[in-house]
């Protein structure tokens, strides 16, 4: 029987105890409130990282996890949570990747697709700009395991219909409302009060429009084309309305002639040019251009004048600065010399001192010598003495 004991025991199993990371003990530390903190912190870098555009499929995964995190908080069960707290981690760190991936993989594209953004082509082209947001949101989604291959041909027509909506943009940014002129003027008959100048406001159009298709990041090069179309079709718009006005007068050609020649007198009374009405009207235009010369010569000549006076009252300032510097630098140039004086003064009288002080230690040197001899006499004549003593003996005693 005790041998059937041992048999059994000997064939049972053991379970070994479970070997956790340190990534597993940290979470089997947390309580229910660190765990619900970690996954609304998961949450938010999901949102952050937009996971939902470049990892849709692990963005959709990574949804339900964080809800069955919600429910395990709620039944307080610990386990359940920490374990998908987890895994949700794992879901974002393999999101993220997948984000890296598609960011180099469709670098172009999305730079592209941001210009439209920040160009409002949603809103102006809504539907074009819808596709291809779509066709952008797949192909992401079709390289999310890290595999591109499948999508390249997919990709170069997307960059393609991509750029082609990009340059509509600018180009609508740029011209649309000289589109709209250019359609209102043919509708109210500028075509016709003036074809010729109607003709060069379409020119100006075409040529912002042909630039705008070969440079269409050149902001500078694309505002100064898309002002002088617009410069071109206000000028049609006025020519016609002049061109009406004197038909609807149905004035001579008499008339018009004296119109132009009380204008160009207007001009010049204000300019103090005398009556140049006995000359042809090139030649009243002539005398007012050459009058305006004059004008504008004067004027820069006033204007270089003026400068010049500027200049020199700017120096004279810096002179009249620059004297009362020199004067507060001698005075103080004064005020240092006063005390240097003192100092001398003062260094004559310690070296007259010093001096005094040299002859008062030359005389006790010497004296300190004079002393040292007679002590060495003095010793001399103590030995003689003592010499004298022990020879003779010594000296009677006095009654």
């Amino acid at each position: 029987m005790v041998a059937l004991l041992l048999v059994a025991g000997c064939g049972g199993t053991t379970k070994k105890p479970e070997i956790l990371t340190d990534k597993e003990k940290a979470y089997a530390a947390m309580s229910l409130d660190e765990l619900k903190g970690k996954g609304e912190s998961i949450q938010d870098d999901a949102r952050k990282l937009e996971l939902n555009f470049y990892a849709p499929r692990k963005d959709k995964e990574l949804q339900k996890t964080l809800e069955r995190i919600r429910t395990a908080l709620k039944r307080t069960d610990r386990k359940l949570a920490m374990k998908e707290t987890m895994h949700a981690e794992r879901l974002l760190s393999e999101g993220e990747q997948s984000r890296i991936f598609a960011q180099t993989e469709f670098r172009d594209e999305l730079a592209v697709h941001a210009s439209l953004r920040k160009l409002q082509a949603m809103t102006i082209f809504s539907k074009e700009y819808q596709n291809l947001d779509s066709g952008l949101n797949d192909l992401v989604a079709r390289t999310e395991d890290g595999k591109s291959e499948k999508v390249s041909k997919d990709k170069q027509k997307l960059r393609t219909a991509l750029l082609a909506l990009e340059v509509k943009t600018i180009r609508f940014h740029a011209l649309n409302e000289s589109e709209k002129s250019l359609t209102d003027g043919r509708n109210r008959g500028v075509e016709k009060l003036a074809p010729l100048t109607y003709g060069e406001a379409v020119a100006a159009f075409r040529a912002a429009e042909a630039y705008i298709a070969q440079n269409a990041y050149d902001e500078a090069g694309i505002s100064a084309k898309a002002a002088a179309a617009k410069f071109a079709i206000q000028h049609a718009f006025r020519v016609a309305d002049t061109v009406r006005e004197r038909l609807d007068k149905k004035l001579t050609a008499e008339q018009l002639v004296r119109d132009e020649e009380q204008n160009l007198l207007a001009v010049g009374q204000v300019l103090a040019l005398a009556d140049a009405r006995d000359r042809t009207l090139p030649g009243q235009v002539e005398a007012l251009l050459a009058a305006t010369r004059q004008c504008a010569a004067t004027s820069a000549t006033l204007d270089e004048t003026s400068k010049a006076l500027e200049t020199a009252n700017s120096e004279l300032a810096q002179v009249k600065s620059g004297t009362s510097i020199l004067s507060a630098n001698n005075s103080a140039a004064e005020t240092e010399l006063a005390k240097l004086r003192l100092g001398a003064d003062a260094v004559g009288s310690l070296r007259s001192r010093i001096d005094e002080l040299d002859k008062i230690t030359t005389a006790l040197t010497r004296e300190n010598e004079r002393l040292r001899t007679d002590s060495v006499s003095l010793a001399k004549l103590r030995a003689r003495i003592d010499e004298m003593t022990a020879y003779c003996g010594p000296p009677p005693a006095t009654e």
